[in-house]
C-alpha cells in the first residue's frame, strides 16, 4: 500500500516508514518490559504482570481497525484489470 500510494520518486521514503515503525515498536516493547521488571517483583510479573503488555496491545486494536477502514484503495490497485475467476 505504501509503495502504491507514494508520489513519483518517493517510494523509498514512503516504504521506509514500515521498517522504521517496526523498529520503534521493538524499542517501545523492550522499554515496557524493562519498566515492568523494575516496577514489579519477579513473582508478580510471573503471576499476572506479563498480561499488561498484551492488554496494552489490545487497546490499540480499535484504532488500527478504524485506520484501516478509512484508507482508500490506491488508484493503481483500482485500475488493475486482472480479475481472477473460477473458469
Amino acid at each position: 500500500y505504501l509503495a502504491e500510494m507514494a508520489t513519483p520518486g518517493r517510494k523509498g521514503f514512503y516504504t521506509s516508514w514500515q521498517s522504521g515503525s517496526q523498529q520503534v515498536a521493538i524499542v517501545v516493547a523492550a522499554a515496557l518490559g524493562y519498566a515492568l521488571n523494575q516496577w514489579m517483583a519477579p513473582a508478580a510479573v510471573a503471576d499476572w504482570g506479563w498480561r499488561i503488555p498484551f492488554a496494552i496491545g489490545c487497546l490499540i486494536i480499535p484504532f488500527i481497525f478504524l485506520l484501516r477502514r478509512s484508507l482508500q484503495e490506491t488508484e493503481e490497485f483500482a485500475t488493475r484489470s486482472h480479475r481472477p475467476s473460477m473458469r
